[in-house]
């Protein structure tokens, strides 16, 4: 995902980049295509830049363990600078460049933002409700005919406790 900057004129310039996650550093489990938007704002001495992402993510829900695809969107924004003494604190991060680069490669921007937007607890949907304890059976599908009540829980004396 490389951005050419020789010979490009002051003002708004959009790009649209479709990569596959080995392209950009990510592992077989994402199974669709990064599809990435930039739009960039160039000025004398800067180039801020939009960026949004979408991919897919095969993932396994901490509850019940089955394979669900999980959809990450994430948008950030970036600033490429020649000059080093430059901030702005709406941007995520600024980045410095050498007079002589001619081209921007956001890959690995890319591939830390949709890293970053996975989140910690994976869940195939907020109502999964997990497996059995006792006999492991996914109870999304169905029931199982488990006692419930006399299951012998390492806990069980903890709930006996009153605060």
């Amino acid at each position: 995902m490389k951005i050419k900057l020789a010979g490009l004129s002051d003002g708004e310039h959009n790009y649209d980049f479709e990569n596959n996650a080995f392209e950009i550093g990510l592992g077989s489990d994402f199974n669709t295509s990064i599809f990435t938007n930039v739009t960039l704002q160039k000025n004398v001495r800067q180039y801020f830049l939009n960026i949004e992402c979408h991919t897919t993510k095969i993932s396994s829900c901490d509850r019940c363990l089955e394979n669900f695809d999980l959809h990450i969107d994430c948008s950030f924004k970036m600033v490429y600078s020649y000059d080093d003494s430059f901030s702005i604190p709406d941007f995520d991060e600024v980045k410095f460049l050498k007079l002589h680069e001619t081209e921007i490669d956001i890959s690995d921007d890319v591939r830390q933002m949709i890293l970053l937007n996975i989140p910690m607890k994976l869940l195939c949907s907020e109502n999964c409700k997990g497996l059995c304890p006792r006999c492991g059976h996914n109870l999304n599908e169905s029931d199982c005919n488990c006692d419930k009540e006399s299951f012998n829980s390492i806990f069980n004396e903890l709930k006996k406790l009153k605060f």
